[in-house]
């Protein structure tokens, strides 16, 4: 008893010491990377002039923003100045010798389109420098994950993106992606199992070897020690796992969140040039008199009414979609986080026993990046459901210009009445055909299951039937009888 008293002293402290070295080394990595400490070819350790050089950048970082702010505001009189001078030009090309006020009119008002133009153009170009700066950044982190384990090798075949790729390939690039993070996923799965499985068999085998502890003190030390190292190992590699899952998810999300923001950008600043372009031609046509009835432009409005009831019916029901998803995050986000506390307190209880809890904190750590994933979806959706709303407020502006000059006000508001009536009717019925075909989906799942169960009934009931008892002769007997 008294040896393997001894035997757990030496472990104890052997385990104590380990984790010293371990920390120790973790702050000497952390400061090799943050360029504090510098290890030449001799392991001496020379000046490190990396604050200095930081300090002098940020101070040329600051310049550049006072400088960026200078040329911002250039810009912007530039702008106003090109304006007015586009705004003269048109005006003299319209108005060779009128009148004065009216010529200034005109030019205020080819000044306000003028102005509307430069500022979406202006916002489409830094929406584009946007994009490109997100690509430069996505080429960054595929050459840091190539410096780093062997295992990460597959991420620069994920997010080797150029400017001139098209939608197939995202998506084939996103799919790819989250297939790599279910099967980091499993191998995780297979790594915790098996490394319940170790814990478990040296538990039984801690229990075996009480009686016989005398006699084998270095044997078990021994063995111990080469146990402690499987679970180190195995730690590691759970622990390199759950990084590069968290890594992918996190690159998959921020490159979907990119393409939304770009998409939604998009179909802004093309909304707004529509609504321009209408207004110029406007502007520059005469208005018909009320009188005369065109059935060109009376086609031409119902196009663009059946188009702005099928834009809204396709927002609310992106919005809906975006909405379910958003409470199914929310209640998956409610359960983790009780889960979570629990193995708190479990690592804490572990802690003042002197149990190891390697696995708790990978489990721990695991979690908290499932429940970052979860709050920057939710963000995520409740952006995307706001972006939703401009639009649909912007799309019903549009239906509202439509019926301007066609009716009075009380045909007004019986056709307002009437369209939001069967704008609500086609999302009802949007629904309720997705749900009837998620019940069709679900139906055809039960039906074959039970045509699955029904035939392994009928398999084990013809096994379960029993042979006749009968000799082999029984046709014979009777004639024996009879005889």
């Amino acid at each position: 008893m008294n040896q393997t008293t001894r035997n757990e002293d030496k472990s104890n402290q052997t385990i104590a010491a380990l984790r010293m070295e371990i920390q120790d080394l973790k702050r000497q990595l952390n400061d090799c990377k943050h360029g504090r400490r510098l290890v030449g070819v001799d392991r001496e350790e020379p000046v490190n002039d990396m604050f200095y050089q930081n300090t002098m950048l940020k101070s040329e970082n600051k310049n550049l923003r006072t400088l960026m702010k200078v040329l911002q505001e250039t810009v912007e009189r530039l702008t106003v100045k090109n304006t007015e001078l586009l705004a003269e030009q048109a005006v003299g090309e319209l108005v060779g010798g009128g009148d004065s006020d009216t010529g200034e009119n005109v030019k205020n008002l080819i000044q306000g389109y003028q102005k509307k133009a430069e500022a979406i153009r202006s916002k489409l170009i830094e929406s584009e420098e946007v994009c490109a700066l997100l690509q430069k950044q996505l080429q960054t982190y595929q050459t840091r994950t190539c410096m780093g384990s062997h295992s990460t090798a597959k991420v620069n075949a994920l997010y080797d993106i150029s400017c001139s790729g098209e939608e197939t390939s995202r998506e084939n690039l996103l799919a790819e992606g989250k297939r790599d993070v279910e099967n980091f996923k499993c191998k995780t799965k297979h790594l915790s199992s098996k490394m319940n499985i170790e814990d478990e068999g040296i538990e039984k085998k801690l229990y075996t070897d009480e009686d016989t502890a005398q006699n084998s003190g270095k044997e078990s030390s021994d063995t111990e020690a080469e146990e402690l190292e499987e679970d180190k190992t195995i730690g590691k590699d759970l622990a390199t796992l759950n990084t590069e899952i968290s890594f992918k998810k996190k690159m998959i999300g921020e490159w979907e969140q990119c393409q939304h923001r770009l998409q939604s950008m998009r179909m802004r600043y093309e909304s707004k040039l529509m609504q321009l372009k209408q207004t110029i031609r406007e502007t520059e046509n005469p208005v018909a008199p009320k009188g005369l009835f065109s059935p060109k432009a009376a086609h031409q409005k119902w196009q663009k009414l059946e188009k702005g009831i099928e834009k809204l019916v396709l927002t609310k029901k992106s919005v809906s979609i975006l909405q379910k998803d958003m409470e199914r995050s929310l209640l998956e986000r409610e359960k983790l986080t009780p889960y979570l506390e629990k193995l708190m307190r479990k690592r804490e209880k572990a802690l003042r026993f002197g149990k190891d809890t390697l696995y708790m904190n990978n489990q721990i750590d695991s979690m908290r990046a499932h429940l970052n994933y979860l709050n920057e979806n939710i963000r995520e959706h409740q952006a995307l459901i706001l972006q939703m709303d401009t639009k649909d407020d912007t799309d019903c502006r549009e239906l509202d210009a439509v019926f301007e000059g066609i009716v009075d006000t009380r045909g007004r508001y019986l056709l307002d009445k009437v369209l939001h009536m069967a704008i609500n009717q086609s999302v009802q019925a949007a629904e309720s055909k997705s749900h009837v075909q998620e019940l069709e989906a679900r139906l055809k799942q039960a039906e074959a299951t039970n045509f699955m169960y029904q035939n392994l009934r009928q398999h084990t009931m013809k096994k379960m039937q029993p042979e006749p008892l009968a000799p082999p002769c029984w046709s014979e007997e009777p004639e024996h009888t009879h005889r």
